[in-house]
């Protein structure tokens, strides 16, 4: 597995805007890590790869997604999300169905390049980028 993301502390938020989140920030011994999008896109576009998320919220719960398909637009295309084939222990984390939508072809946001098609912000509103 790669890492593409560490958040360690929940209260920590991401000032980074579109070109950090593009190029990656932070080193995996930081609580803040982000490998980059293009560097992401880079991988997937070259071969398929299967997607792991761990999640640990500040409860002690542990969630586990995982993801038979995974790859990127480029950033042309907003770094568009595509995944499928999902098993977990949970609920698929991509499943924003309360919100009356699963991502599928969403497009990455950070609070400087807003492209959830939301009146607000998530972005902002959460502390760092992701594909709302």
């Amino acid at each position: 597995w790669i890492l593409i993301h560490q958040r360690l502390d929940s209260t920590v938020w991401s000032p980074f805007g579109w070109s950090s989140y593009r190029n990656g920030f932070g080193s995996i011994s930081t609580a803040y890590y982000w490998f980059g999008l293009e560097p992401i896109y880079q991988l997937v576009s070259a071969k398929q790869y299967m997607l792991k998320i761990e999640v640990q919220l500040t409860n002690g719960l542990y969630f586990v997604d995982q993801y038979s398909t995974f790859n990127l637009k480029d950033e042309a295309g907003k770094y568009a999300l595509h995944t499928s084939g999902w098993t977990g222990t949970n609920t698929d984390i991509f499943d924003y169905s309360l919100l009356g939508c699963r991502p599928d072809g969403q497009k990455f946001s950070t609070y400087d390049n807003d492209n959830d098609g939301l009146l607000v912000n998530c972005a902002s509103q959460n502390g760092g980028g992701w594909w709302f």
